[in-house]
């Protein structure tokens, strides 16, 4: 425990002695406030932040229009800036870029701006709102905002909300993030439709610009497009599943569609029965999933994931996290793969990626630290350290040769994910087994049985003692009740019970209830996970590994369950080198038969998620 954290625990015993006695102890609280101005800035005042400008592409035509309108009358409405993180007394571009560069472009020196105090995260937010609310962004760039927000770490959910977007409008933006440029510029100048562009968005990139040279050299309107990607979709070389029973089959047509430049590359025969080959296809690529939804937390097909939003996990080179890291980060919820949905893909996937770009961005960036750490040179030798021990020695270590120091070893971090992604099933039974140990252990433990006495109590209650120590919670809903429990064991026996009276006569007086909370989270339940960290419970006597509880993990994390138990060595063993190995390499359910028939015991093992840090 830390000098700090000593100080802190020592002023809560006396602050819930007092409490006990019924003393007043006053608490301030300090409430910031946002702080915003506008005002008329010089242009070069204001700096860019690169690739923050959630537009790409706007209409000529638009662009023409503004920059005439800012010649003639200025800008108008004020652009959105910060006070900038580094260059004291500038600031940085939040929105309004266009408005900012035509305004330079017409020679103006100055602009309106607003000024408002806001974090790195503030920034994509405020500038996606301040776009929507004006009406003037295209789709594209709708599209390319949800992208961004995306990246940053945000779920669909908040990015509707953001945008003020329902769930199906969403969808259709992030088809746009898959379009070419060409495309993307043909729909803002109007030269094609949105829905034009949403059908161009599931061809690969070469096909989508040979079919809008097409579209617009032949006028095609959608419905012609359509029909024409979904004969084409029926090419049999570019099908994903097996084409074997394909070869004979009397559907199969060796007609060569030449709308399209690159149709000569997908093949010429081509599937008359569109509902046999849709059939093979969804099955195909249904059985696809499930195979890497054994392995992987997280599996979605292209079309579903914004362009741009995820990564590839590797352990080494410009975006390596390191093997240790690397390794870790399979057992996050992030952790997947992705089918290629595109047409002419082939279904191919993409392995070991990563769906939530700020914490591999994170993880990259400690590795590399972690690298040039090790590679750094002391920063002094043996002999400075020699001299500076025998200046400083006392007269009863005078004459004793010391050892030089040894240099300062890096503390390597530990790996850590984003969120474990343990399966609820298996969150459940942990819990389960933490409630079921800490329950054996209160009936010795007079103090616990106070503690949890008096909170259950004072929540049910929805009272709270006379003085509030500091770090009471505000409510003892859900996990507060275990930050109440770690306070109210500061105080001795005697002390609890006398505050128990003085709670006891509160609830005669004005009764009421609160609850809420899920698993660690739940009222009563952070009581027993409080109990059985701090009194050490032995959590081994009512848990048992066995096929049960495998069955909702991944193959990859039963294999690093059964590696880390000794599962792995024992098999080995008994069955011969790399034997497990070759099991690990099979299916999930040979796994967990091999777990099932075994007679390996799992004695004193504690698997991630159910094994308790004791609080200090």
């Amino acid at each position: 425990m830390t000098l700090d954290a000593t100080i802190q625990a020592t002023e809560n015993n006396s602050l819930m002695a007092s409490a006990a006695e019924g003393e007043y102890i006053e608490a301030g609280a300090v409430i910031p406030e946002d702080s915003r101005d506008t005002e008329i800035l010089d242009i070069n005042r204001i700096h860019k932040k690169e690739g923050h400008n959630p537009r790409r592409i706007r209409a000529k035509a638009d662009t023409d229009e503004m920059r005439e309108s800012i010649r003639n009358k200025g800008v108008i409405q004020p652009i959105l800036v910060r006070p900038h993180p580094e260059k004291e007394g500038d600031f940085e571009l939040v929105a309004g870029e266009t408005r900012c560069n035509l305004s330079l472009e017409v020679g103006r020196k100055t602009i309106p701006v607003l000024i408002i105090e806001m974090t790195d995260d503030d920034m994509l937010d405020y500038a996606a709102t301040e776009n929507v609310l004006r009406a003037e962004m295209s789709p594209v760039d709708e599209g390319l905002t949800a992208q961004k927000l995306l990246a940053q770490g945000k779920d669909r959910e908040e990015v509707c909300r953001i945008m003020g977007w329902k769930s199906a409008f969403f969808d259709g933006r992030i088809q746009l993030t898959h379009c070419v440029d060409e495309v993307s510029q043909s729909l803002v100048d109007g030269a094609i439709t949105l829905s034009h562009a949403q059908l161009l968005s599931g061809l690969r990139e070469e096909s989508q610009k040979n079919a809008l040279k097409a579209t617009l050299k032949n006028d095609m309107s959608v419905e012609q497009l359509r029909d024409t990607i979904a004969q084409l979709s029926l090419t049999l070389k570019a099908a994903p599943f097996d084409l074997t029973d394909c070869q004979t089959c009397p559907h199969n047509s060796s007609t060569q569609a030449s709308l399209f430049a690159d149709s000569k590359a997908m093949g010429k025969a081509k599937c008359l029965n569109k509902s046999c080959f849709d059939t093979k296809t969804n099955t195909h690529l249904e059985s696809v999933k499930a195979d890497l939804n054994e392995s992987y937390h997280k599996v979605a097909f292209s079309h579903e994931v914004a362009h741009g939003t995820t990564t590839v996990i590797v352990s080494t080179g410009t975006h390596g996290v390191g093997e240790e890291q690397a390794k870790t980060c399979e057992g996050c919820e992030h952790f997947g793969a992705i089918i290629d949905s595109a047409m002419g893909s082939r279904a191919a996937v993409t392995k070991n990626a990563c769906f939530n770009l700020p914490c591999q961005t994170k993880m990259v960036k400690e590795y590399r630290d972690v690298i040039a750490t090790d590679a750094a040179p002391a920063t002094e030798n043996a002999e400075s350290q020699n001299t500076e021990t025998e200046q400083s020695a006392s007269p009863m270590t005078a004459g004793k040769t010391e050892k030089p120091a040894a240099k300062a070893t890096v503390e390597t971090k530990k790996p850590t994910v984003a969120k474990s992604a343990i399966p609820k099933k298996s969150v459940d039974l942990h819990h389960q087994v933490h409630r079921t140990a800490a329950a054996a252990h209160i009936h010795d433990d007079e103090k616990a049985v106070l503690i949890v006495a008096l909170i259950c109590m004072m929540a049910d209650a929805n009272i709270e003692p006379d003085s509030k120590p500091k770090g009471w919670p505000i409510s003892l809903s859900g996990d507060n009740r275990a930050k109440a429990a770690f306070l109210l064991d500061t105080l001795e026996v005697p002390q609890l019970q006398k505050l128990q009276r003085k709670m006891a006569a509160k609830v005669l007086q004005n009764a009421k209830s609160s609850y809420g909370g899920e698993n660690e989270n739940d009222s009563f339940g952070s009581l027993a996970l409080w109990v059985a960290k701090t009194r050490k419970v032995d959590l081994t006597k009512y848990w048992k590994m066995d096929s049960e509880y495998l069955e909702p993990f991944t193959k990859p994390m039963i294999t690093q369950r059964l590696d880390e138990s000794g599962f792995a060595a024992d098999y080995n063993k008994a069955n011969g080198e790399k034997a497990f190995s070759k099991l690990a390499g099979g299916k999930k359910g040979d796994l967990i038969a091999a777990v099932k028939n075994s007679e390996f015991k799992f004695d004193g093992f504690l698997p991630e998620g159910l094994k308790l840090e004791q609080a200090e």
